[in-house]
């Protein structure tokens, strides 16, 4: 082979292979314990404001420094779920209950999709 064309080819080669180890990495589902190694969630914590079936969404109230908001978070098939210790569904969490949800913010739409949740309540 031409030693001139080595190179570029080369260089070529390189980025084909990057390109399709990059579409491999991110072929995950959000949410999923495979992804979670490249993106840490954000722990926000409060009351049980709020949840809704279709979607599966939940709010909460946060109380944080000068934060005083209803936060809404979105679950995903991969979410798991924790009532009192114990492991619990969607159907489980109620209003009042104090939750501690565990979330990845999806950009660019900004959505705030759990990863887990924790809740206690009687």
């Amino acid at each position: 082979m031409n030693s001139h064309l080595r190179s570029p080819l080369a260089l070529v080669l390189l980025l084909v292979a990057s390109v399709v180890l990059a579409a491999i990495g991110t072929a995950s589902l959000p949410g999923s314990t495979a992804a979670a190694p490249n993106k840490s969630c954000m722990k926000f914590s409060g009351p049980v404001l709020m949840t809704y079936t279709n979607p599966e969404t939940i709010i909460i109230h946060i109380i944080k420094g000068k934060v005083n908001a209803a936060t809404v978070f979105t679950m995903s098939p991969t979410t798991t779920y924790k009532r009192n210790g114990s492991t619990a569904t969607f159907a489980d969490i109620k209003t009042g209950d104090n939750a501690t949800i565990c979330a990845v913010e999806q950009l660019p739409s900004g959505v705030l999709l759990a990863t887990w949740v924790e809740v206690t309540g009687p």
